[in-house]
């Protein structure tokens, strides 16, 4: 099997169904209501974040599939399909961020980010700024993996 890239673990796990209850989660340290109030950058990746998820989570992979990057889109000719194929089996539509922190460098940023889902956590997730808007970019890790900055 060809590289899939990290989105098909993802939406595999989604559409099996797995997931666990968050009430028994510990409280995360970086939650809104513990952390200052995020730049107005940290809000476009935010917004970017969300937007790619929703579209993922309502089974709209062609949409996602705009939001990742230009390096991440060129990686597998056959990654779109896969990625509408398995988004297209994903129910419960969208679910907002428990908590959201973004640590920005020029023209990259560096985000984490929890859900009610918590398969869907992700830390250290990878974004670029091209073509006027925040992208995807963390195609060469499995999602949900610990980043190692």
């Amino acid at each position: 099997m060809r590289r899939l890239g990290p989105m098909l673990g993802v939406l595999l796990v989604l559409a099996a169904g797995c997931g666990h209850d968050p009430s028994t989660a510990p409280a995360d340290p970086h939650s809104a209501a513990t952390s200052q109030r995020p730049s107005a950058e940290e809000q476009h990746v935010r917004r970017a974040a969300q937007t790619f998820w929703d579209e993922i989570l309502t089974g709209q992979g062609n949409n996602a599939y705009q939001l990742f990057s230009k390096r991440c889109q060129a990686i597998d000719p056959d990654f779109l399909g896969q990625v509408n194929e398995l988004a297209n089996r994903i129910t419960g539509g969208p679910q907002p961020f428990l908590t959201f922190e973004a640590h920005i460098h020029g023209d990259r940023a560096r985000a984490t980010y929890t859900f009610k889902t918590s398969a869907l956590n992700q830390r250290g997730d990878l974004w670029v700024f091209e073509d006027g808007g925040w992208r995807w970019d963390a195609c060469d890790r499995k999602l949900g993996a610990k980043s190692k900055t």
